[in-house]
């Protein structure tokens, strides 16, 4: 007989976790990609590589279908050009004597210093269309012979934007502004 109130109260919490669960429902965001920009942080480094001001950019993303990011058999090889292989766009913008800022015309054409980042979608969702949001950290060594109009104490920023597996292309954001160190 006393096995009965204890059956009772377990069917009691089970039936109350089925209807609190359905009264959550997942967030409803638009399915091109959103972005805030929330840190740029800066370090000097100089070691056997050469010198250099390494940064890691970090924004905030939020996407309705979950389809962010790439996994490195998605990339379309010996195509340097092709957007499919991208997912971050970085422009770096260089304030000019009328300190208006102006984008370094060889970031602007890819790769630049554009790139990928890995699939976010927890592998649980599968191909399912589920929202997801989180951050992303993005890192970049400057090297002066590889974006050359770069000047020791030159003020600069970048421009930002992330893409989607379907193309689609999320706002722009703007970093905040820092001096070039070496």
């Amino acid at each position: 007989m006393s096995i009965l109130p204890t059956l009772r109260y377990a069917l009691l919490l089970a039936a109350a976790g089925v209807g609190v669960a359905s009264c959550i429902s997942p967030p409803d965001y638009p399915e091109t990609p959103e972005i805030e920009f929330k840190t740029l942080k800066q370090q000097f480094i100089n070691n056997a590589r050469g010198t250099r001001d390494s940064l890691v950019i970090n924004v905030s993303y939020k996407d309705g279908d979950g389809d962010l990011g790439l996994n490195p058999e998605e990339e379309i090889p010996n195509s340097p050009q092709n957007l499919r292989n991208y997912t971050y766009f970085c422009i770096l913008q260089i304030r000019n004597a009328n300190n208006e800022f102006v984008d370094d015309p060889f970031t602007t054409s890819l790769p630049g210093l554009s790139g990928r980042f890995k699939r976010l979608a927890p592998a649980e969702q599968g191909d399912k269309k589920a929202p997801i949001e989180g951050n992303i950290e993005y890192g970049l060594a400057l090297y002066r012979l590889q974006v050359p109009s770069l000047q020791p104490g030159a003020t600069m920023r970048f421009r930002i934007k992330i893409q989607d597996r379907a193309l689609q292309q999320s706002n722009e954001v703007f970093t905040n502004s820092f001096v070039l160190t070496r």
